[in-house]
């Protein structure tokens, strides 16, 4: 049994589609019962999202947690993102499904972006936001038999938090919908403003955040970034796209959002590069 906020829309999110093909995967051997809770434990009505799981051979819950625990028994219940690990949930299924087991997908480690971001700030208040949702994650966390992390360093993070509780890895393994022929694919070019290990092999680098915005470099950086815009304004209008990463990966350094230290200096370099 699945336990989420929303039904996943794997064509608005990444996240949504790693969660959607991995509802997928376990449907293909397990019967899979998805119950989409709003903050009141009361059913989602179905949409198109709702009709996709029907579509992978998901059994969509039609009552509220207590009694989809009692019509089902199932002897796993996930649940996506840590809120949805409510005391009375967890309470719930400790109670009526004594031998499940828990799973919480914790989808990323939050509270490791708001301390990257306290420490720039120095900021009291974006330090207790911090430390208040680490608190609450960990709390959650804690009464699963398992936790499920995005990546490895994800998976560090938590491991070293909660000793006793196991963490495993599924990334966003998912496959890339086949919407562009394999001519168009080789003429594709990408353009990345971030330094991210999780960033496709192919992708040429722009910047590295962190370091002081210049929007003139002499050397390779420059020539590479250059070369990159060029290629993305040559291509038709249709496939002329430039992916920047982004807008606030606290935790990995990879941010264009204005902060203390260069303000809006990385917008600015962002424009200066474009015009150029």
């Amino acid at each position: 049994m699945v336990v989420s906020a929303t039904y996943p829309r794997p064509d608005q999110a990444s996240g949504d589609l790693r969660f959607f093909t991995l509802l997928g995967l376990l449907a293909r051997k397990f019967n899979v019962v998805f119950c989409a809770l709003d903050s009141d434990g009361c059913i989602l009505p179905d949409d198109p999202y709702s009709a996709q799981l029907e579509g992978l051979a998901i059994t969509l819950g039609t009552v509220g947690l207590p009694q989809a625990l009692k019509t089902h028994s199932p002897d796993l219940v996930w649940f996506e993102f840590f809120h949805q690990a409510r005391p009375d949930y967890l309470a719930l299924v400790r109670r009526l499904c004594p031998r499940a087991r828990v799973l919480i997908d914790s989808v990323d480690v939050h509270f490791n972006r708001l301390a990257a971001k306290a420490r720039l700030s120095g900021l009291p208040t974006d330090q207790a936001a911090a430390g208040q949702m680490k608190e609450r994650k960990l709390s959650a966390y804690a009464q699963a038999e398992l936790v499920v992390a995005v990546s490895d360093e994800d998976a560090r993070l938590l491991r070293e938090a909660l000793p006793d509780t196991p963490v495993a890895v599924l990334p966003d393994g998912h496959t890339i919908p086949p919407t562009l022929t394999p001519r168009a694919k080789s003429s594709v070019n990408w353009c990345s403003w971030g330094g991210s290990s999780m960033r496709p092999k192919s992708i040429r680098r722009l910047h590295n955040p962190g370091r002081k915005p210049v929007a003139i470099e002499d050397g390779l950086n420059a020539l590479n970034r250059r070369k990159a815009l060029h290629m993305a304004s040559s291509l038709p209008s249709d496939r002329r796209f430039v992916f920047i990463k982004s807008w606030n990966e606290w935790a990995e350094g990879n941010y264009l959002e204005p902060d203390l230290r260069f303000g809006h200096q990385y917008l600015q370099v962002i424009r200066e590069e474009l015009g150029s």
